[in-house]
């Protein structure tokens, strides 16, 4: 019997060893109805969504950079680059159009820019003793009950990664994260690293358990090309120089060019002959950073309050999955492209039943909510 499985006795529903992963309690709190199709029914799209797939494949290239101990692996745009090519029939979409190339290749040139720039922000992480990486976990937490009943459920996840920072001695949990924009005001009351920090004891049993805990740091990479345009000394983006930026560079040069009659292109090509750069003005728009860190410290008794709520999501779970609670959807103006069931949701709304499963049919498979495209593969 799968985790989670329904099993009917009588005109009993009975769950059978429960399993509930932190992407399910996301699931189910943005949408309960979007939680039955993938965690009950077990739909998979057949085309996964370009940021899913995208992010799956930057958080294998940074596993294999951070690798235990101290030493690092492979690079990671190697890494990517190797992934991409390898399992573009698996993790990335088939290619069935011009329209499906031209994102593959978007996505290829995106990620090999945002690792290289990455390795050169960053170097080695030498203030990083890595620990584990893409750590899996399966906790037994007490279900939630009023009977005093010893039944429990088992909270299951993977942890990006744990290290000890070499300064302090002490371990932190690593998240990382991929965003078109960097947003740190949620952090404290994240409710997937927090959950992580709950477990964090129980991940460490079977790898350190004499390391002490203080905190999570989240490692954000923003979805975004390097920005070409030069830099002054400050750090600034700086705007193509006009005559005016010209003039000032030679005569502080000491060259002598009548720069009213020159064009822009050829006093271009005379700084270059003389090994002059010259800069324009600070531009008015400057890109928000590529790459920032947040450490986030988290008390025992953050961990205690994480692990009442698990266990209150759970129940509500639980009862969703047995009938006892009916489900409701949660439509909102992120449906159309972040739920992959906002067709089907669209034909159950009009009552047209036949329609909603001849959708599903053509375009989600079966598959075990409980495991990645490669666990499925290997249990295949």
């Amino acid at each position: 019997m799968a985790y989670g499985a329904v099993s009917v006795t009588g005109n009993m529903k009975v769950i059978m060893d429960v399993k509930i992963r932190n992407s399910e309690r996301r699931c189910y709190k943005r949408c309960p109805q979007r939680w039955y199709w993938t965690y009950v029914r077990g739909l998979k799209a057949i085309r996964v969504a370009n940021p899913l797939w995208f992010g799956q494949l930057i958080h294998i290239a940074l596993a294999e950079w951070y690798r235990p101990g101290l030493k690092r692996g492979p690079h990671p745009a190697d890494t990517f680059l190797d992934v991409i090519k390898e399992n573009r029939l698996i993790r990335v979409p088939k290619i069935e159009n011009e329209k499906d190339e031209i994102e593959y290749i978007q996505a290829k040139e995106l990620g090999l820019s945002m690792l290289s720039n990455y390795v050169d922000f960053y170097g080695t992480d030498p203030q990083w003793f890595v620990i584990a990486t893409e750590r899996k976990f399966e906790y037994r937490i007490r279900k939630l009950n009023s009977s005093g009943s010893k039944e429990t459920f088992i909270y299951t996840g993977t942890v990006d990664g744990i290290v000890r920072h070499t300064e302090t001695g002490m371990g932190r949990i690593l998240e990382h994260k991929t965003a078109a924009s960097i947003n740190s005001s949620h952090l404290p009351l994240d409710d997937q690293a927090g959950s992580y920090w709950a477990v964090s004891k129980r991940i460490l049993r079977d790898i350190d358990d004499s390391l002490k805990m203080e905190g999570i740091e989240y490692n954000f990479l923003r979805k975004a090309l390097e920005d070409n345009r030069p830099k002054n000394k400050r750090g600034l983006y700086c705007n193509k120089p006009n005559k005016d930026d010209y003039n000032r560079a030679f005569t502080n040069a000491r060259i002598k060019v009548n720069v009213k009659k020159t064009t822009v292109n050829e006093l271009e090509r005379v700084a270059i002959e003389n090994n002059i750069i010259v800069l324009g003005a600070e531009s008015k728009s400057q890109p928000p950073p590529l790459f920032e860190r947040f450490f986030v410290f988290r008390s025992l008794e953050e961990r205690i309050t994480q692990l009442k709520r698990i266990k209150t999501e759970a129940w509500f779970i639980e009862q969703s999955r047995l009938g006892n609670i009916p489900l409701y959807k949660n439509p909102t103006h992120d449906c159309s492209w972040d739920c992959p069931f906002f067709r089907v949701c669209q034909l159950d709304e009009q009552g047209a039943s036949d329609d909603v499963e001849d959708f599903i049919k053509a375009s989600f498979r079966i598959g075990d909510p409980y495991l990645n495209e490669d666990e499925e593969q290997k249990s295949a």
